[in-house]
């Protein structure tokens, strides 16, 4: 499957088994076929969002395609890794 999907830019696909799969579902929040994950410090992603929403809602096959926004914040430090490297 590897070989199939390999070229498109950007874009990380991960192969798991059925019980990883499961395990994963509980740790990210995501029980779906495919899922698209936006990480991003401005405040654009929900457009961006819907940008792909819209992209992929053209593909053929596509059902129960919806737009979810996490209420967990992201926080972004600055570590001192010569501080943390005495621990």
């Amino acid at each position: 499957m590897r070989r199939r999907v390999e070229g498109f830019p950007r874009i990380e696909f991960n192969f798991s088994q059925v019980i990883q799969t499961g395990n994963d579902e509980l740790i990210s929040g995501i029980n779906a076929q495919i899922a698209v994950k936006i990480f991003a410090k401005t405040g654009n992603s929900a457009q961006v969002a819907e940008e792909i929403r819209d992209a992929m809602s053209h593909v053929r096959g596509v059902k129960d395609l919806a737009v979810e926004q996490s209420a967990a914040k992201n926080i972004w430090r600055r570590l001192d890794r010569d501080k943390l490297a005495r621990y």
